[in-house]
């Protein structure tokens, strides 16, 4: 087994088989009683013993290899070498060979990282209608993307060429942008191709920086004997492990059935590239598959059950009648929002607008200028869209401009295409839709409601994509196999409808006040309390409903985890969620003697998913000065407007609200010192690539601290 599950009746069964059974029954498959609830829960006491066993047959093994190491013998005649690490990886894909060819890839390089001892492991694959490279198998935890020719991976790809570079800022060929954009520091690097049994190359296996605490210890051989050799750097018989690990991921890949390689170019064109000197490259199938490209499933959180089954699922959510003729039309149609777009230019027209009289007799190709300025835009929106998904500063303001003062639902549907859910989960587009617009309109645009409006919940669903993605968190969650589509379309939802029909008024003011809110919810949570009964109100409509057709208990544990997302975001619950994930933290460091963050239980993941939808909440805190400030003013005018609410109901204007008083830009040092700080500190404590996000948390404060250094000055 390699996903053990519990049913009610008390018997444990391989996920994907007892789902395909429930598809179709309602009965044990033991005792054919019928199933009072046909709900699957993790047997993670199994699950602990199946990977207890793998990792024992690995240490074995690894003692076989580092015996065989310690001989005489040369690398090239060591056989058995050659065929011990062949079985040990052959045992590691078997322990996944009902998994995707992701899962796979990430598993055998785990292996070549411990055996050869190095930093980082990545797999980049060839994505030939786009000329780029692609990992989702790299220690971000998200999707990187360089042209295929950057870099020493880019080299290796064209060429076919194996490489070891010595010390990577000396070779003209290595690409410093990464290391700029994360902080991080290449000095070793060897890197082989990932070959076809045709010799077409399917992408590139790296390891970076030796760190001469692998299996393979630090001797090299030369003439027959073993000699030492540098820790650091990694050595041909490193490189010539590594081909071996590469061998495997090309047949893990070949074996995926939803990922193909043939070319689509005739046999004519296929010879007359044969003949040229850099080997074809494979045409990347843009289909449904965790390797699949940018466009279809982003592959840094695993779906339970493999996409190339169709069978698996159906386990999932029941398939509409039409779903095959809307997946036709679906894939001839253009894209949502340029069609918004073009739609509303026509609006604004009245009708659309032919050539000018100088331009009647123009080619047919030629563009008017109406249709330069929506190209134009059309540009300029992919491109910030673009830049969203890959960076953690996100002007959420010009994006509200570029998309006429729709950023929510303009963002919300990027990122259900992006990150596959879409295609998973069969949704209808149109649904989909209608469902972020109506939610988008229950937001304010700003005019009234200074800091709780739809450009706000915009930053928090892309602060949310971002520790989800590059912040690791997703990554950390899905060790123990606790993340799926499911949890990650359950985070950016609840991003998105957290602050639904907000107000300007906090739960304080709702509570004293005698609001119908506060009626209607008891005092708890008020705010929280109606922002995602108001959502969900709007999902339930039919025409907004894009999950009508998920299995009625997936649909409860997403509405679920959802809820309890959406009230994790009360402030009041800040000192609580904190104090648990804390706690988590230090327990895992116990255990470990180290910082390894992989929260374990239901109860640890959902702690965990609070602290990141918590710190996106507060996101601006991480953003620039200049976007900072611009917040933080936006608070302190819905504050203040509060405050003059209450005086007029003969209320004690609450803490801050006061305009008579110094409000929040007067008291940002204190916030950060006692909230701020130790929040993000937290957090990139157990992710550390969210480490950008605390840098930029320390630099505001340092703003905060000279702005009063120099007003003390002045006095």
């Amino acid at each position: 087994m390699h996903d053990p599950v519990v049913l009610c009746d008390g018997h444990s069964y391989e996920r994907r088989h007892i789902e395909r059974w429930l598809h179709d029954h309602d009965t044990s498959p033991v005792s054919g009683l019928h199933l009072g609830q046909r709900c699957a829960f993790p047997n993670h006491a199994l699950r602990n013993a199946i990977e207890e066993y793998f990792q024992t047959v690995f240490k074995s093994h690894r003692r076989a290899i580092r015996k065989s190491i310690k001989s005489k013998k040369s690398f090239s005649t060591n056989g058995d070498l050659l065929e011990t690490m062949d079985g040990l990886v052959q045992c590691s894909l078997l322990v996944n060979a009902d998994l995707s060819a992701e899962s796979a890839l990430r598993c055998i390089m785990d292996e070549a990282k411990v055996l050869v001892g190095a930093e980082v492991a990545s797999v980049f694959l060839v994505d030939h209608l786009k000329k780029q490279l692609y990992s989702t198998v790299n220690s971000t935890g998200a999707e990187l993307r360089i042209p295929i020719s950057s870099g020493i991976a880019g080299h290796v790809a064209l060429t076919g060429e194996s490489v070891l570079v010595e010390d990577a800022y000396e070779d003209d060929r290595f690409d410093k942008s990464v290391d700029n954009k994360t902080g991080f520091r290449t000095r070793t690097i060897i890197c082989v191709p990932i070959k076809t049994q045709t010799g077409s190359i399917l992408g590139v296996a790296q390891l970076i920086n030796r760190t001469g605490k692998g299996v393979l210890s630090n001797f090299s051989t030369r003439d027959g004997c073993n000699v030492e050799k540098d820790s650091h750097v990694f050595s041909m018989e490193d490189l010539h492990f590594l081909r071996v690990f590469a061998s495997q991921a090309a047949t893990a890949i070949e074996n995926d059935a939803s990922f193909e390689t043939a070319s689509s170019e005739s046999d004519t064109d296929s010879q007359a590239k044969a003949k040229s000197p850099a080997p074809s490259l494979p045409a990347i199938s843009p289909k449904g598959t965790a390797l699949a490209h940018l466009g279809e499933c982003i592959g840094f959180c695993l779906p339970r059950i493999p996409s190339q089954s169709p069978s698996n699922k159906r386990s999932l959510s029941k398939r509409r009648p039409s779903l095959e003729k809307n997946k036709l039309q679906s894939k001839s149609s253009p894209n949502t929002l340029a069609l918004a777009e073009k739609n509303e230019v026509k609006n604004k027209q009245g009708v659309e607008q032919p050539c000018s009289s100088s331009a009647k007799h123009c080619s047919p190709h030629e563009k008017t200028n109406e249709e330069s300025i929506h190209s134009s835009q059309s540009r300029t929106m992919d491109q910030l869209l673009e830049h969203a998904f890959e960076n953690w500063q996100m002007d959420a303001w010009a994006i509200n401009r570029a998309s006429g003062n729709k950023p929510l639902s303009t963002l919300g549907s990027y990122l259900f295409q992006r990150h596959g859910l879409i295609e998973y989960f069969d949704i209808d587009k149109d649904c989909l839709a209608n469902f972020l617009v109506e939610i988008e309109q229950g937001y304010d645009d700003g005019e009234s409601v200074p800091y709780h409006n739809r450009v706000h919940a915009t930053s928090v669903v892309h602060l949310t994509h971002m520790l989800l993605t590059q912040g690791g968190v997703a990554a950390a969650v899905n060790a123990k196999g606790s993340c799926g589509k499911l949890e990650v379309m359950a985070c950016l939802l609840a991003a998105i409808i957290h602050d639904h029909n907000h107000r300007g008024l906090n739960n304080g003011f709702l509570v004293k006040s005698s609001d119908e809110w506060a009626l209607q919810y008891n005092d708890q949570h008020v705010n929280e309390h109606h922002h995602v009964a108001s959502a969900f109100r709007v999902l339930r409509r039919p025409e907004c409903n894009f999950l009508a057709h998920l299995a009625s208990d997936v649909y409860c544990n997403f509405r679920s985890l959802v809820i309890k997302l959406v009230l994790g975001t009360d402030m009041a619950q800040d000192k609580k969620i904190v104090t648990s994930f804390t706690k988590l933290l230090e327990l895992g460091e116990q255990s470990s003697g180290e910082v390894a963050f992989a929260p374990s239980t239901e109860e640890d993941v959902l702690v965990t998913f609070q602290m990141a939808l918590k710190c996106a909440d507060v996101g601006h805190l991480t953003l620039k000065w200049s976007e900072h400030l611009h917040w933080v003013e936006r608070l302190e005018a819905e504050f203040f407007a509060q405050g003059d609410k209450e005086k007029k109901l003969n209320l004690q204007p609450s803490f801050l609200m006061d305009r008579e008083k110094p409000g929040v830009t007067k008291t940002q040092i204190g916030f950060f010192d006692y909230v701020a700080l130790p929040l993000y500190q937290t957090l990139a404590k157990a992710f550390p690539s969210s480490s950008p996000m605390l840098l930029e948390v320390k630099a505001n404060y340092q703003r905060w601290c000279d702005l009063e250094t120099a007003s003390k000055a002045k006095c």
